[in-house]
């Protein structure tokens, strides 16, 4: 992730904070197995790479084989899951249970090629298997306050009980699956509500004739693109209650967390997918945390 320069390009009840990338300030809320590190690096290959060795690999690391790459002291990453299991386009990770995670992977940019993945890491090799397939570019993947899996595609928001089966219920329907930007980002924030990505249409406002109209008529009317949506969940079903955008000016937030800090606050920190840029080493991204209640243009 590279750190563009601090950004106040939301509005609508939040602004946009930037915030280093101190890895220490993640680690102690969402430390996981550091055999699981595995499959964070396995994510990548495509599957017609399957027959190829994809890592270099050099010793064990918690029982699986060890990536040869430098990590932290105390850290390892072992190679729990790559292409040759079935991973394609693989874009989140959930451990529902102890030895027992879920994963959405896309498949490929085509529509309907997604599925829901079951890994178990308490069998010899790993089983990787199907609970749902025909998926629309799944992307986020979340437990709400409910114990439920909520799995996030191009157009849509459903869940699911944590069982042996889907048992699929739609949450929200009728979310902008055109365009440059469909992948829908999930995080659960204070007081149960859902924060959801709804990424921009194009890559910065342009048409055909690269022409940059300001201000850019997908930023606006009562449903936006280029924003982070908050969705207050409630009733005896915990059904949709109310959908309204959060933060705009947000061209795709493809990564969100709600992270704990010191004085006990909930944080909601973003991952800005930021502009298409000609210059490698000059990257537009930004880390950014949403912080409600202010209005920066």
């Amino acid at each position: 992730l590279g750190l563009g320069p601090l950004g106040t390009v939301a509005r609508d009840g939040a602004r946009v904070r930037g915030q280093p990338a101190d890895p220490r300030a993640l680690t102690h809320r969402h430390r996981l197995s550091v055999a699981l590190l595995a499959l964070l690096w396995a994510l990548g290959p495509p599957a017609a790479t399957a027959a190829a060795p994809t890592y270099a690999t050099r010793g064990q690391c918690a029982g699986h084989p060890r990536v040869d790459l430098q990590t932290p002291a105390g850290w390892c990453v072992g190679l729990v899951a790559t292409a040759a299991q079935g991973l394609q386009m693989p874009r989140r990770l959930l451990e529902v249970a102890p030895h027992r995670f879920w994963i959405v992977d896309m498949g490929s940019w085509e529509p309907r090629r997604g599925r829901l993945l079951e890994l178990r890491t308490d069998t010899q090799p790993p089983s990787l298997r199907t609970l749902a397939n025909g998926l629309d570019r799944p992307h986020g993947l979340a437990r709400g306050p409910d114990g439920q899996v909520y799995v996030g595609e191009a157009g849509t928001v459903w869940r699911t009980p944590v069982a042996d089966a889907v048992r699929r219920e739609n949450v929200i329907t009728g979310l902008p699956a055109d365009g440059a930007h469909p992948l829908k980002e999930l995080a659960f924030g204070p007081g149960g509500a859902l924060y959801i990505n709804v990424g921009s249409a194009t890559d910065a406002c342009r048409n055909d004739q690269q022409q940059q109209p300001l201000p850019c008529p997908e930023t606006g009317g009562p449903r936006p693109r280029a924003a982070v949506y908050r969705a207050v969940l409630g009733g005896p079903n915990h059904t949709l209650q109310s959908l309204q955008p959060h933060a705009t000016g947000l061209r795709n937030s493809l990564g969100l967390a709600v992270v704990r800090g010191a004085s006990g606050a909930e944080r909601l920190w973003q991952a800005e997918n930021s502009v298409d840029y000609p210059d490698a080493q000059a990257p537009a991204e930004e880390l950014n945390e949403l912080v409600a209640g202010s209005q920066h243009g």
